[in-house]
C-alpha cells in the first residue's frame, strides 16, 4: 500500500502512554506492515532489524510494542487495525479493476459497432462524417434505407405492379387510377432522401465560396445533412454575401467548413460598411473579393 488512513485521534488515544522510543517503534512497524501488506516476521530479532532498532533501548521498545499491539500467529505478528485497513484496500482495488475491465469492454463494443455502421454506410453509398456518433450513423443509415423503400413503393403504386396481371400487360382488374397527390408526396420525399445520399452540388458551392478552408469536413457535413436538396438556396446566399455582407467584404468570411457546420445561410446578411477613419484618404477598394465601394 502506498496510502493508508491515519486517524490521529484514535492513534493518540491508544499511544498516549508510550515513551518517545516506543511511539517511534510503533509508527515504524505499522508503516512496514502496510508497505508489505502482510504480518511482521515471527522472529523478534528479524522485526528489530526491519525497524532499524540498534541500541538496547530501541530493541526493548520493539519488544514492548509487539507484546502490546500485535498478536503472534502461525504466519507472524498480526495487528488487527492494519489487517482491517489492508482488507478494505484490497476490496477497493478489486472493485476498481472490475470497473476498468467493464469500461474497456464497453469501449471495445462501441468501437466495433461504430466500425460496422461505417461499413454499412459505405456499402449503401453513404459518406458519414469521420466524427459521427453511433446515433448519427444509425440515423443516416435509416434515412438511406427509407429512401430505397420509398422508391420501391412509388414504382409499385404508379403502375409497375398495381393493376397488372401475371404477364405484366396491365390488363388486371385493379383500379388503374393513381392517387396523384399521394404520388406527388412520395416522389418529393424520395427526391429529398436520395439527395441526402449524394453531394453532386457540393463542387458548385465550393467553387462559389471565397474561403476554401476545411473542404473535407465541409463535404462530410454537406453529405450527411443532404444539402444537395437546398443547394440553390445556399449558393445564392453565398453570392449575396460576397456582394453585400459587410464582414465578408471586409475580408472576414468564415472557412467553408465553418459556414456549412453553422448553417451560415440561415444568418442575416449585415449590409453596409463602417465609415473610413479620418486620414485614410477617403475610401478604399472593398474587401478581399475585389468589390469596390
Amino acid at each position: 500500500m502506498n496510502f493508508y488512513q491515519h486517524h490521529i485521534g484514535d492513534y493518540a488515544a491508544a499511544t498516549m502512554h508510550l515513551t518517545f522510543l516506543e511511539d517511534a517503534a510503533y509508527s515504524r512497524l505499522i508503516r512496514i506492515y502496510y508497505r508489505d501488506e502482510k504480518p511482521l516476521p515471527a522472529d523478534v530479532a528479524a522485526v528489530q532489524r526491519l525497524a532499524g532498532a540498534r541500541s538496547k533501548e530501541e530493541r526493548e521498545a520493539v519488544e514492548i510494542i509487539l507484546s502490546e499491539f500485535f498478536t503472534l500467529e502461525d504466519d507472524g505478528w498480526h495487528n488487527k487495525r492494519c489487517d482491517e485497513e489492508i482488507g478494505r484496500a484490497s476490496e477497493s482495488r478489486d472493485g476498481n479493476d472490475e470497473r476498468k475491465a467493464n469500461d474497456k469492454e464497453r469501449k471495445r463494443r462501441y468501437r466495433q459497432r461504430r466500425a460496422e455502421l461505417f461499413e454499412q454506410c459505405r456499402n449503401a453509398g453513404l459518406v458519414p462524417p469521420f466524427d459521427a456518433s453511433l446515433s448519427d450513423l444509425e440515423s443516416l443509415l435509416s434515412r438511406g434505407q427509407d429512401a430505397d423503400g420509398d422508391a420501391d413503393r412509388t414504382r409499385t403504386g404508379t403502375g409497375e405492379g398495381r393493376g397488372q396481371d401475371a404477364d405484366g400487360d396491365g390488363d388486371g382488374t385493379a383500379n388503374q387510377t393513381p392517387d396523384s397527390r399521394l404520388q406527388k408526396d412520395q416522389k418529393q420525399k424520395s427526391l429529398v432522401q436520395r439527395a441526402a445520399r449524394s453531394a453532386a452540388r457540393f463542387p458548385e458551392f465550393w467553387a462559389a465560396y471565397p474561403v476554401k478552408k476545411g473542404r473535407a469536413e465541409a463535404l462530410a457535413k454537406w453529405t450527411a445533412r443532404g444539402l444537395d436538396a437546398i443547394a440553390d438556396r445556399i449558393i445564392a446566399d453565398v453570392q449575396a454575401r460576397k456582394a453585400h455582407d459587410r464582414q465578408w467584404l471586409d475580408g472576414y468570411a468564415p472557412h467553408g467548413s465553418t459556414y456549412v457546420n453553422g448553417r451560415g445561410w440561415e444568418d442575416e446578411i449585415e449590409t453596409g460598411r463602417k465609415p473610413d477613419r479620418p486620414g485614410d484618404g477617403g475610401g478604399s477598394a472593398g474587401g478581399v473579393f475585389g468589390v469596390a465601394l
